[in-house]
């Protein structure tokens, strides 16, 4: 979704950018805690992309480039994430509803601040709502 649209006193704007500002939105209404650390997180994210992008244009290859590896690495991703999916012996949370795709990102930041002892309370509700894992 990065496609630069132009900028903005020397900000440059883009679909994901936007994207950001509206899911940013909605992780805020949810936890402002938990929705402002994924926006540091997506904001990290978005700058390193900038940066890709202008790489590429400044070394002169075409920015097909830029969106080929993209798509690579969403792939291997979506790979990585079914295969986890077997293991856990569970099914994406995406199958029976398309809200999956947007609190999947929030939920994978909680989890990765679970591992360093934040939101304890949360992620024993979770794991109370989820079940097992398979074993």
């Amino acid at each position: 979704t990065f496609w630069p649209l132009g900028s903005v006193l020397q900000t440059q704007l883009s679909l994901s950018g936007g994207l950001i500002l509206l899911t940013s939105m909605y992780y805020l209404y949810l936890s402002p805690t938990l929705g402002s650390w994924m926006i540091a997180f997506l904001l990290i994210c978005q700058g390193a992309v900038t940066l890709a992008f202008d790489a590429v244009a400044h070394a002169g290859l075409d920015v097909v480039w830029f969106y080929v590896m993209g798509l690579g690495l969403f792939v291997i991703g979506w790979v990585i994430q079914f295969v986890g999916h077997y293991f856990e012996g569970k099914k994406p949370a995406f199958a029976d509803d398309l809200m999956g795709l947007l609190i999947g990102p929030l939920f994978v930041m909680m989890e990765l601040l679970n591992k360093v002892g934040c939101f304890k309370t949360l992620e024993q509700s979770v794991n109370n709502q989820a079940g097992p894992y398979r074993p």
